[in-house]
């Protein structure tokens, strides 16, 4: 499920961010895995790699006096799931066996920040911008 939003208040204030929710279940971890149990594949079945629940981006200009602009920006990521293995090896010589009844457990959540204040102020007389040319 994704929901978005887009809030326009005159000249002033730009808000726009988004929300995303995943639900994916996998009995691998993608193309290069091996079972814990090649017999067995279901006891391995549970939350999908990829499968970071929770994702929020929010993001936004507000104009301030003096033709300041305020520019937050946030974004949020729930943990990503991961299995904790024994490190011992079956006659197979791979380290990948779980405890039995073992959940698949979250990693930590990521919330980076920024906050930028910026100020243009392009006067008659005072120097512009240039752009190099892409031709």
């Amino acid at each position: 499920m994704i929901a978005n939003f887009n809030i326009r208040a005159g000249a002033k204030l730009s808000l726009f961010g988004y929300y995303s929710l995943n639900y994916a279940h996998s009995d691998a971890s993608g193309a290069g895995s091996f079972p814990s149990d090649q017999y067995d594949l279901s006891l391995d079945y549970g939350r999908a790699s990829f499968a970071i629940r929770d994702r929020v981006f929010l993001g936004g200009t507000i104009g301030l006096p003096r033709g300041f602009r305020l520019s937050p920006f946030m974004i949020f990521n729930s943990g990503s799931p991961y299995n904790v293995t024994v490190g011992q090896a079956q006659s197979d010589s791979l380290f990948n066996v779980r405890q039995r009844s073992q959940p698949t457990r979250r990693g930590r959540a990521y919330l980076p920040r920024r906050l930028a204040i910026t100020r243009l102020a392009l006067r008659r007389g005072s120097p512009t911008l240039k752009f190099p040319s892409t031709t």
